[in-house]
């Protein structure tokens, strides 16, 4: 499986994010993965090339992309985190299908992903952070130093689909790809003179 999006990886926080999935491997493979229940049967059948018609109903695996963020606090040697969603990606499949494949295929999904609209900062780390610990609106003591990281990720995961309560021979998958948000997306200027 892999995951495309633009090499740059820095986005603005309004930007629709593009992305590409591809899954590759034999058709026995994905065959099992698309119609376990064909696989298990006494009788196997045939993708037709030339036609759909004989193309058996298959499960479409729960695929999902989303945009986390990941905060990430390391103070006297542990480390500690949260991980939020901050988006929810839209994903549709896109042709050729199983079905008109033969020997080793290809199954590929395109989508777009955006950050929620009350996301209004970008990632960062800071240097170090003096927290104050308080109880009953007195300030107690000054606690620590330490450094704070939110990071964000595109997250993929995919979720093989199950049929009659039959578990499937494939795990669950999820990788994520780092980005970056900043506050203004780019915008190339076209047809204005160059600066002197």
């Amino acid at each position: 499986m892999q995951l495309f999006v633009p090499s740059a990886r820095v986005y603005g926080l309004l930007d629709k994010v593009p992305f590409h999935i591809q899954l590759n491997g034999p058709l026995g493979a994905l065959r099992q993965l698309l119609v376990p229940h064909s696989v298990n049967s006494s009788t196997p059948f045939h993708f037709n090339q030339e036609s759909s018609e004989s193309c058996p109903p298959h499960t479409k695996p729960t695929i999902k992309v989303s945009l986390l963020r990941q905060s990430r606090v390391e103070t006297r040697g542990y480390k500690s985190w949260m991980n939020k969603t901050i988006g929810q990606g839209k994903v549709w499949e896109l042709p050729p299908l199983i079905c008109n494949s033969r020997g080793t295929v290809h199954l590929d999904w395109a989508g777009e992903v955006q950050a929620d609209k009350d996301v209004d900062v970008g990632g960062f780390i800071t240097g170090n952070i003096s927290v104050r610990v308080c109880r009953s609106t007195q300030v107690i003591q000054k606690c620590s130093n330490f450094p704070v990281l939110f990071q964000d990720f595109i997250t993929l995961v995919l979720e093989p689909s199950t049929i009659d309560k039959q578990a499937s021979p494939y795990l669950s998958l999820q990788m994520s790809i780092p980005i970056r948000f900043v506050s203004d997306s780019y915008v190339e200027v076209t047809g204005e003179p160059p600066p002197v």
